[in-house]
Formats: C-alpha cells, sequence, structure tokens
C-alpha cells in the first residue's frame, strides 16, 4: 500500500512523492528515537573514489575539530524548539559568525535518483549539485548532519542562519548566523 505525502526542503519549494506504508512507519520511528549524527567514517564510505581525501587521518581530525566546534555552541533537542527535534544555541551566538557542518555530503545531481526533490537533499535553487544531510541505515536507525535538523526551525522569523555550499577540504555546508542568537534560542 502507498500514501502521497508532501514536504518541504530548505529552500522552500514543496515536493509530492508517492512513499509505502512501510516506509512512513521506519521514518517516524527513526525521527522518534534520539538523532545519530554523521561520523567521519560515514562520510569517507558515501564518498565517490573523486571525493575521497588523499590524507585519511587528516580529514578525521578536521571533521572531529569542526564537529567539536560546532557542539560547544548548539544542540539537537525537542526542547524549546517550535516542532520535532530543532537546534537550540548552547551559548550566545553573534551575527555573521560562520560555522561548518562536515556531517553533509556533496553530491553531484547527476549521481541523484528520485530522492532528489526528497528531504534527504538540499540545494539552492540553481544550484547543479546537491549536499545529503540524512539518511536511514537499517530498520529504524536515521543517521543525520545537523543542518537537516537546522530545517526543522519552523516559525523563526525572521530566520537566523543561512547556509551556503562552499569549498574547504572538500564541498559542504557552511552556516551564516544572520542576527544575534540568543543562549537557548532555537
Amino acid at each position: 500500500s502507498s500514501s502521497s505525502s508532501s514536504s518541504s526542503n530548505a529552500g522552500g519549494a514543496t515536493t509530492q512523492h508517492r512513499v509505502s506504508v512501510a516506509w512512513l512507519q521506519r521514518d517516524a520511528a527513526a525521527r522518534s528515537a534520539a538523532p545519530r549524527f554523521v561520523g567521519a567514517d560515514d562520510v569517507l564510505d558515501a564518498m565517490d573514489s573523486t571525493q575521497r581525501p588523499t590524507d585519511e587521518q587528516w580529514f578525521r581530525r578536521q571533521f572531529i575539530v569542526h564537529n567539536g566546534i560546532l557542539d560547544d555552541v548548539v544542540e539537537v533537542t525537542r526542547h524549546n524548539v517550535v516542532h520535532g527535534w530543532g537546534i537550540v544555541a548552547k551559548q550566545a551566538i553573534e551575527a555573521k559568525e560562520t560555522f561548518l557542518d562536515v556531517g553533509t555530503i556533496f553530491v553531484p545531481r547527476r549521481l541523484v535518483a528520485d530522492e532528489e526533490d526528497s528531504e534527504h537533499y538540499i540545494a539552492r535553487e540553481g544550484e547543479k549539485s546537491v549536499y545529503k544531510i540524512h539518511w536511514f541505515l537499517g530498520d529504524d536507525r536515521m543517521i543525520a548532519s545537523r543542518t537537516f535538523f537546522l530545517n526543522e526551525a519552523r516559525g523563526a522569523t525572521p530566520p537566523n542562519v543561512e547556509w551556503k555550499g562552499v569549498s574547504s577540504h572538500r564541498q559542504l555546508i557552511q552556516w551564516r548566523v544572520l542576527r544575534d542568537i540568543a543562549e537557548g534560542e532555537e
């Protein structure tokens, strides 16, 4: 049996797609569980041969550094958020600060099949590639980048964070703080 579902991606576009009841049940179970964040090995496993770093130990160290920076300033939680899971500031964050989300995975659009418009991926309108921000392992375990939960901040007016694709040690997502964010604010 299948059902029709719509979702919004980070660019605000709504897409319609048909999904099975089993998929909806798996999705609900995974979303209700505490999130598991993408690790360095998950990213390395998802990269094609052209994206893999030549020095994987260096890559793992950079991954730990940037994840640690994000972990110091934000947390993914169900408390004090508008809907479901969201990102809340652990400390005050000043406008114009930037953070790298190393858990996002750059995917050339030509490699993305039917899921291109799903919430597994995000892209700015007109961009030629997408970033994978969550997927499933096994039946009920979702792994995600922190950017996936940034999308869940519904109702924040005006928005306090924007994202863009940047090239660092690889293609990934950078958050830019648009206005001062108080400790505890989503």
